[in-house]
């Protein structure tokens, strides 16, 4: 994710990442990007490292599944448009 016009970038982890990563941000034409003063008023509640790294790990998996499960849907529905739209 990029501040402004990609001249900024933010060091952090995954848990950081996911905090940002929930706030609303502009899609350009090749990258994310949110403003620094959405991020000045963020107010991202930052935890012990241990529970960033738990956090980090669910946030993952869940991503992963969502993923997952997307694939799926847009298979079965090329499937389904396929069958619907095919000559007898």
């Amino acid at each position: 994710m990029a501040i402004n016009c990609g001249a900024s970038a933010i060091k952090g982890n995954g848990f950081i990442f996911h905090q940002l990563n929930r706030m609303k941000y502009s899609i350009g034409p090749t990258f994310k990007s949110i403003s620094s003063n959405d991020i000045k008023s963020a107010g991202i509640m930052v935890t012990n490292f241990a529970e960033q790294q738990k956090n980090d790990v669910f946030f993952q998996q869940v991503d992963e599944t969502i993923t997952f499960y997307q694939s799926k849907f847009k298979k079965r529905k090329k499937g389904i448009c396929k069958r619907c739209f095919a000559d007898p």
